[in-house]
């Protein structure tokens, strides 16, 4: 309850002053001041710290009707106009896009026109119910932009803005207002049930010692009843009710740790910025792009769109040959032909050396289906197929380069060996199907046949294969 009065008081412009038992408030000027009918408040939350000119915090008591009544009042949509208080200077652009100044960038701000946007600001009441009750209050902030709503973010609504014109009659078209709720209100759940997990493990916590004193208290009545001198049978039917009770009274204690949350909407603020959107044009030697920027009037803030290549907002530009204006980390030259290319355009990373390939110099490997640039772009010396430097084995006799269809591994024994032979270098021995260099394989004057020279040892004086001898 202090925590909530704290908050509470300072969202709405009080100075708070809280101490260990007791709560000071200097109230506003304002309706808040004429709620409580004075400007001071002193809070104490236990009866015995209750004395003259101090206010105790009760459940039902003045203070609490105090607080919601106000809040019942301010339970209702509001619509203000956030003041234009600053102008568009090509400066704030420059800060934005091109903080370093250089000869090569420039920006040309072009067209400008007026768009809508507005932020919506929920007010939410969090009721956590469980071993103890605590309430809260939540504000969310959803930007409702042209063309999008943004992700929501737990920030209070600006204290200027009780101060701005307000426009009763204006709303939030209801299309938008809906999806921002709805988005305000996963927020909202995430955010309670974060803070109910972590009240439940505190409970649970404290009730640690009240568990360890059940089982000390249910533990010494099953002793005495074993150790009575009463019937047996009327012992162990008291022993039976004692485990029942020890039992229900555990249910009970982690029931009584479980929290519940609750979120009840006070309040919609609906703040209108004005906003003017403007056409940049950034340009460089050899290539130039265009961005549109809005411009906040009420605030001096620029919004930057994202960039085309990583979805981060765009600052510190550049602009590629085909006229993205991307990051300057997002764009670089092609390692092939020099262009000053960037994803956008479809240029890649080599997969195999790591250097940029610009969408006309980037070719696709068919054995690994990956894009590499052309240095580790080779052919296969049989079939003329393009592969990556890591498909392609280079042939141990012809020192060519050959694809996995057409390699044959070169075998030394019961192991294989690391080096290869290309398809037009190499053949399977028809005895063995071991594969051989061409040149190291002997004709069978039987069959006609070649076989290398284990199966067909030449040297030792054997003119015939293993089948043609045993025929």
């Amino acid at each position: 309850m202090k925590e909530f009065l704290v908050d509470f008081f300072k969202r709405y412009g009080a100075t708070v002053t809280a101490g260990e038992r007791e709560v000071d408030v200097a109230l506003p000027e304002g309706e808040l001041a004429r709620k409580f009918g004075r400007d001071k408040l002193s809070l104490v939350f236990d009866p015995h710290d209750a004395r003259a000119g101090i206010d105790l915090v009760a459940p039902g008591g003045h203070i609490l009707r105090a607080i919601e009544e106000f809040l019942a009042s301010r339970g209702r949509r509001s619509y203000v106009v956030a003041p234009r208080t600053r102008k568009l200077e090509k400066a704030l652009v420059t800060e934005v896009l091109a903080p370093r100044r250089t000869k090569k960038l420039k920006l040309l701000m072009d067209e400008r026109t007026d768009e809508e946007a507005w932020d919506a600001h929920f007010s939410f009441r969090l009721r956590y119910r469980g071993r103890e009750r605590r309430d809260a209050l939540l504000d969310v902030l959803v930007p409702v932009r042209p063309t999008e709503i943004r992700e929501p973010s737990s920030v209070p609504p600006p204290p200027e803005a009780t101060g701005w014109e307000s426009h009763p009659r204006k709303r939030l078209p209801d299309d938008r207002a809906k999806e921002a709720y709805a988005r305000a209100l996963t927020l909202v759940d995430d955010l309670a049930a974060r803070e109910a997990v972590e009240l439940e493990a505190r409970a649970r916590a404290r009730l640690e010692k009240d568990a360890a004193r059940l089982e000390i208290f249910y533990d010494t009545a099953v002793v005495e009843q074993q150790t009575n001198r009463v019937a047996t049978e009327v012992a162990q039917m008291r022993i039976e009710e004692l485990e029942q009770e020890r039992l229900r009274k555990r249910k009970e204690l982690v029931e009584s740790a479980r929290v519940e949350a609750e979120a009840e909407p006070l309040q919609l603020l609906v703040v209108e910025r004005p906003r003017r959107k403007v056409a940049v044009r950034v340009e460089r030697p050899g290539a130039a792009g265009t961005i549109d920027l809005a411009f906040d009037l009420s605030t001096g803030e620029v919004e930057a769109p994202s960039c085309p290549v990583c979805k981060k907002s765009l600052a510190r530009v550049n602009v590629c040959d085909v006229g993205h204006v991307v990051h300057e980390d997002c764009a670089a030259p092609c390692s092939t032909c020099g262009k000053v290319v960037c994803g956008a355009c479809g240029a890649v990373v080599c997969a195999r050396g790591g250097e940029v390939a610009g969408p006309e110099c980037a070719r696709l490997c068919e054995g690994c289906d990956e894009r590499v640039c052309p240095e580790h772009m080779k052919a296969c010396k049989v079939c003329k197929g393009d592969r990556c430097t890591q498909c392609l084995h280079r042939c141990a006799h012809c020192h060519g380069l050959a694809c996995a269809d057409h390699r044959l591994k070169l075998a030394t024994g019961e192991t294989e060996a690391q080096a290869s032979l290309c398809a037009e270098c190499g053949v399977l021995c028809p005895g063995c199907s071991r594969p051989e260099p061409r040149a190291a394989l002997g004709r069978c004057e039987g069959c006609g046949r070649y076989f290398c020279a284990t199966c067909l040892p030449l040297k030792k004086g054997e003119a015939r294969c293993p089948s043609c001898r045993t025929a």
